[in-house]
């Protein structure tokens, strides 16, 4: 795989700027470098000079791959030869050897050692060898594969750069189109489709993400559980959000989600409360961790400890309405009208409808004692 013109002419302009002697001191390694890149660029960004530069280098990596035979090997006529012997002679000459004469076939020199040496050597043209031609075809192979798999992961190196630089600027789809298997563009497409309420297309976003993710990936999985949420499949949102948080360990935000889905939607104060005081672990000022202790504790019948987390909430800044209606529930469970009666007037002040109803029973058993 080549690379574009577009990409070539990108990689020119980012080393050229890295090597211009301007840059650089007038430093005389990297003007050389300049030159060099000023050269490669002339010749890549011209189709002709370019394709007889790939065929050019092709041919010179294959080497001496075809060649069967050796520069080192003799040939017959370089053989160093017996003195007063040749080639045999043609049926019914005569030649003389050593001071006699021999007819054709047959004669003594065919049972001299020296000359069936000779013989052989011209004994036709030589054959090639069949071990030497298979060698060859396997090195040509094994090139050919590396060449084409050399090429190929430049080719990735060069599509996952464009990715990263498209996901960016924002360009989610253009980066896909660049190279479809960079996890993180699935991952911000995703949540583009869930925050638009396109639960459907975001999930699949974030499946290809976990097709293609190097290593795990919290934001897959912080995506995944809000688009469950949004599915009111609450199990499994909260299965995503604690894969979450084993990759990123002690996200508070996240803990209150998990203690949320399980106080308001599974109806499970016990494990919403566990979840809760973890993330007052991480951080102790959380208003919303504060809140949801303090309902989970008035839902177990906690009252004493639930009024003392609506306080903590309350100094930390919390002026939700339900906050002051749940209190006043806890100081009923306690005996305590007057405040219940308080915190129940504050909060159908504040403008919320459910408040209204307690609000008005506490004031008429008062206005009775």
């Amino acid at each position: 795989m080549r690379a574009t013109d577009a990409e070539v002419k990108a990689a020119y302009k980012r080393l050229a700027m890295q090597y211009h002697p301007d840059r650089n001191q007038g430093s005389k390694f990297h003007e050389e470098h300049f030159k060099k890149i000023a050269e490669a660029y002339q010749t890549l960004s011209n189709k002709d000079r370019r394709d007889s530069y790939d065929i050019k280098l092709f041919y010179d990596s294959l080497g001496s791959f075809g060649s069967s035979r050796s520069a080192s090997q003799p040939t017959p006529e370089s053989r160093p030869q017996p003195s007063g012997y040749g080639p045999p002679p043609h049926p019914g000459s005569s030649r003389t050897y050593g001071g006699s004469t021999a007819h054709g076939p047959g004669h003594y020199a065919d049972s001299d050692p020296h000359y069936a040496h000779q013989k052989r050597g011209y004994g036709g043209p030589r054959r090639r060898d069949p071990k030497l031609s298979l060698h060859a075809g396997v090195f040509y192979m094994i090139f050919v594969a590396m060449f084409v798999t050399f090429s190929v992961w430049i080719g990735n190196i060069v599509n996952r750069q464009k990715a990263e630089d498209l996901t960016e600027l924002g360009k989610y789809n253009d980066a896909l189109r660049a190279d479809d298997t960079y996890a993180k563009a699935w991952v911000l497409r995703g949540r583009e489709f869930i925050l638009a309420g396109a639960t459907i297309d975001g999930m699949e976003s974030i499946n290809r993400a976990f097709e293609n993710a190097e290593t795990p990936m919290p934001d897959a999985y912080h995506w995944m559980a809000i688009a469950k949420m949004q599915r009111s499949e609450w199990p499994e949102a909260i299965s995503n959000f604690r894969t979450e948080l084993k990759i990123r360990p002690g996200t508070d935000s996240v803990m209150n989600l998990i203690g949320s889905m399980y106080l308001y939607r599974l109806n499970k104060p016990d494990s919403a409360l566990y979840w809760f005081e973890q993330a007052l672990q991480q951080n102790k000022g959380n208003q919303l961790a504060l809140f949801g202790q303090g309902y989970a504790r008035l839902n177990l019948g906690r009252y004493a400890e639930a009024v003392k987390s609506f306080n903590l909430s309350k100094d930390a800044g919390c002026q939700r309405a339900d906050m002051y209606l749940y209190r006043g529930y806890a100081h009923l469970g306690l005996g305590d009208s007057l405040s219940a009666c308080a915190d129940f007037t504050y909060s159908a002040g504040m403008g919320f409808d459910e408040a209204l109803e307690p609000a008005k029973m506490c004031i008429g058993k008062l206005q009775q004692q």
